[in-house]
């Protein structure tokens, strides 16, 4: 066998992984541009005087938060997940075009046991969890002393 012929064969076994590895990082980052464009951060500028007076955890902000949900349930609405606080609660990142808050969150019992994303998220405390939630539903407490926001449904998180 000759150089030249070594020489191509090297060239050969280096050129086809590097030009695997180059594909991939082309599939990846055309992924990733994708969901920034299919998903958006957040990027609005609360104007409700409610959300700017008082903090997540009042009632009056719940009431308000609720009423408001209820009204613009037909409006196309994004939830990003804004933290884990504790195994009964998460926060809750909501936008439209009539809401930008922030919103504390009850977890319903039977989405703790169901073995999706949200017993995921529990069994590593939230760590490294950020982003987009998909096939959210609510369902709302009638209690107008402690007003509160369960979490129904949850399909999976953009991460």
């Amino acid at each position: 066998m000759n150089l030249k012929k070594i020489e191509q064969i090297i060239y050969t076994i280096i050129l086809i992984p590097l030009a695997l590895v180059y594909l991939l990082v082309i599939l990846y980052l055309a992924v990733i541009g994708y969901w920034y464009i299919r998903y958006p951060d957040p990027d609005c500028h609360n104007t409700n005087k409610i959300f700017n007076e008082y903090s997540p955890n009042t009632v009056e902000y719940n009431t308000e938060l609720i009423r408001l949900l209820k009204k613009t349930e037909s409006l196309e609405t994004s939830y990003w997940l804004g933290g884990y606080l504790d195994p009964e609660h998460i926060s809750i990142f909501i936008q439209n075009d009539s809401i930008c808050t922030i919103a504390l969150i009850t977890i319903n019992e039977k989405l703790k046991d169901d073995g999706g994303f949200m017993n995921h998220l529990m069994a590593v405390n939230g760590v490294s969890y950020n982003g987009p939630l998909t096939g959210v539903e609510f369902e709302f407490s009638n209690d107008k002393d402690n007003p509160e926001i369960f979490l129904v449904a949850v399909e999976d998180i953009i991460d």
